[in-house]
């Protein structure tokens, strides 16, 4: 028999810090080897998107998991997600490291879920929407780096070279998660790719 595990948790919107009104909230579902996560949102309080994130705030630095852009333009707003537990979107965290769910309008606003009994600082929200920019800013490079990389990796399998690390998937994830859990001052990537 798998292990199922089912769950609430419970949003709040943030204004300077301080908890403001009940959002809405999470669903979250735990059962070999997935997390599927619904998001509901209290209908017609918001409008535009949102930057979907996962986070873990301890130990410190902040790092974020983005999960996916947010529509709130909908009359019941509702964002469906699932993902590997073991390595989620690519970060190298398992899910049971995460400390909770963000979610960052772009008019400003700021939503959160925190699964843990400490909330997440002021301080540790901004540096995960400071990571969320930085990825959105930086995709296009992120674009051509990833070129570069296919050019080389085929220039490489061409000539005979050795291919090891130097692919898409287990070992960057795996170097990623290693420099995420060793608490190193530069954050793990968040981009999942």
């Amino acid at each position: 028999m798998s292990d199922y595990r089912r769950w609430i948790s419970y949003i709040y919107s943030y204004e300077n810090g301080v908890k403001k009104d009940s959002a809405g909230y999470a669903r979250l579902e735990l059962n070999d080897g997935k997390i599927r996560m619904t998001i509901f949102l209290n209908p017609g309080k918001r409008s535009g998107s949102a930057k979907v994130c996962c986070y873990k705030s301890r130990p410190e630095p902040p790092t974020a998991v983005f999960l996916g852009d947010f529509d709130l333009n909908a009359s019941s707003p509702v964002f469906r997600k699932e993902c590997d537990s073991s390595d989620m979107e690519g970060s190298g965290l398992f899910f049971q490291e995460l400390n909770g769910l963000l979610l960052f309008g772009d008019d400003g606003s700021c939503l959160a879920s925190s699964w843990e009994d400490e909330p997440l600082a002021p301080w540790e929200a901004e540096e995960i929407r400071r990571q969320l920019m930085e990825r959105e800013s930086g995709s296009a490079d992120l674009q051509g780096n990833q070129n570069e990389a296919g050019i080389a990796e085929r220039i490489e399998v061409v000539s005979g070279g050795s291919r090891e690390g130097t692919g898409r998937g287990g070992s960057r994830a795996a170097e990623r998660g290693k420099i995420a859990r060793e608490g190193s001052q530069e954050p793990a990537e968040i981009d999942g790719t």
